[in-house]
């Protein structure tokens, strides 16, 4: 009533969604999130961003991409979208990373990847990386 009452979500419209997905409310233009699955996102969120980082270290480094440490990090980063709030099933970042697990698994696990394949992946751990912050900021 008090939200009504001042008139607040015309002039706060943003934060006012924010709020009612926190208090597990679902309108028309809102999705809910439990809150057990709320207070997971600030870990899930430092995992996904440090698996990242670490890919695009080793891509960038080149001599030390090995095809089992690329792959450590690009299945968590999978666990994560997968079972992310707000993210579907079928998001692009996704099916890029899967692809990338199936050519990277082609390797042996100790064998570098070859150069050209390091600078496709660091370029593509960039974009998931982006297209998760991107996703942080609509939540």
């Amino acid at each position: 009533d008090f939200v009504k009452r001042e008139n607040l979500n015309n002039r706060y419209q943003k934060g006012i969604k924010q709020l009612m997905v926190v208090e597990g409310e679902e309108t028309a233009d809102t999705s809910s999130i439990p809150f057990d699955t709320l207070k997971k996102i600030p870990s899930k969120t430092a995992d996904f961003v440090s698996s990242a980082i670490e890919l695009i270290d080793l891509t960038r480094l080149k001599s030390v991409a090995r095809a089992d440490l690329l792959l450590a990090d690009i299945e968590e980063m999978i666990h994560i979208l997968t079972t992310f709030p707000s993210i579907p099933k079928d998001h692009w970042a996704i099916g890029d990373m899967n692809n990338w697990h199936e050519n990277i698994g082609k390797y042996k696990p100790q064998e570098i990847i070859k150069e050209e394949d390091c600078e496709k992946l660091e370029f593509q751990a960039a974009r998931w990386l982006n297209d998760f912050r991107r996703v942080l900021k609509e939540l």
